[in-house]
């Protein structure tokens, strides 16, 4: 039996899980960044104790390493390396980014409505708020020639198999809220209009909440461009 703890502190939803041979049982979030510190190890071991098990029965303990707030990478990282050093279990880094792709693929797959979107080229937009009116933002691009099966197990199969941390470690970007827009829709220019004119773009991620008035309208002027729940 393969027991995995994972923590994801990297935004103001908290998160902690358990793995067990494959399988994520339950997850708590805690509402506030700040209270991660308090909330977040009490409700792993109420976690624990429901299905019978304590510390020393974990494996590894995986964690969202970022990017993101760095309060909460912080304990992210510290409550990751403070289980891995007592129990001597390796501690595995996820890509917050990383994570957030595998969520809107799950959460698109389970739309009949996208599959028709998902077997032409798309893109999804990972985004993280970085506070200073700032964002971190990964651009992950299929085409449809990469995807002949898209159920939900072959599909993110394949991502695992092409697509991993140290890719999103290279390719995350930091950009100001004003040019995410532009950011977004650059591919949209007359020059490359005909390669990329079929192309959904999806984004996920936080970044929605910190848009101005006038970056709301931009985007929902463009029906080419769709925001995944937060």
């Amino acid at each position: 039996m393969s027991n995995i703890a994972i923590f994801e502190t990297t935004t103001e939803l908290g998160g902690c899980g358990l793995n067990i041979n494959g399988n994520i049982l339950e997850a708590f979030c805690s509402p506030s960044m700040q209270k991660h510190s308090q909330t977040l190890l009490p409700l792993f071991d109420n976690l624990l104790q429901s299905q019978n098990l304590s510390p020393k029965d974990l494996q590894a303990v995986a964690f969202g390493a970022g990017p993101g707030a760095f309060s909460g990478l912080r304990f992210s990282v510290a409550t990751a390396q403070a289980f891995a050093l007592a129990l001597n279990i390796p501690a595995i880094p996820v890509s917050s980014a990383l994570a957030l792709v595998f969520w809107a693929i799950k959460y698109l797959l389970k739309n009949p409505e996208n599959q028709d979107n998902l077997s032409q080229n798309f893109q999804i937009f990972s985004t993280l708020d970085a506070r200073m009116n700032e964002i971190y933002i990964a651009k992950f691009e299929f085409e449809n020639s990469e995807f002949k099966d898209f159920s939900a197990k072959n599909f993110l199969q394949n991502l695992v198999e092409n697509f991993d941390n140290s890719w999103f470690a290279k390719n995350i970007q930091l950009i100001k809220i004003s040019d995410f827009y532009d950011f977004v829709s650059q591919n949209d220019t007359e020059n490359n209009a005909k390669k990329y004119k079929k192309y959904k773009k999806y984004i996920v991620g936080n970044a929605e909440k910190l848009l101005d008035t006038t970056q709301k309208a931009k985007f929902a002027e463009n029906s080419q461009i769709q925001f995944l729940p937060e």
